[in-house]
């Protein structure tokens, strides 16, 4: 989660397709970092894609800076069915990682 925050925060203007994110991932120089970076990057799209839809889009949105107003509004849902959606999924995300022995 770190890294694609790290990811975007090099750029001026947000992401648009996930496989842009190993580009950004890796500007470090550091040829372990990137890497670990890479992994990482793999592991949370590959974790992302098995997550339900919904907190799929909201997990989405709060990764890329969003806070959880700010889903809500762009989602069109309310403040706490984005709310529960982005935590829950975030928690299923952290577990995903966990079982592919992952740490950011």
């Amino acid at each position: 989660v770190d890294e694609i925050r790290r990811a975007c925060r090099r750029r001026e203007d947000p992401v648009k397709d996930p496989q842009d994110m190993e580009r950004f991932a890796t500007r470090e120089g550091n040829p372990e970092h990137g890497a670990s970076s890479r992994d990482i990057t793999t592991g949370i799209q590959e974790c992302l894609e098995r997550v339900i839809r919904p907190r799929r889009l909201a997990v989405t949105l709060y990764l890329y800076g969003c806070t959880v107003p700010e889903a809500a509004t762009q989602l069109r849902w309310s403040l706490h069915r984005t709310e529960s959606l982005v935590y829950r999924g975030l928690n299923e995300l952290r577990e995903c990682l966990g079982r592919k022995g992952l740490r950011p």
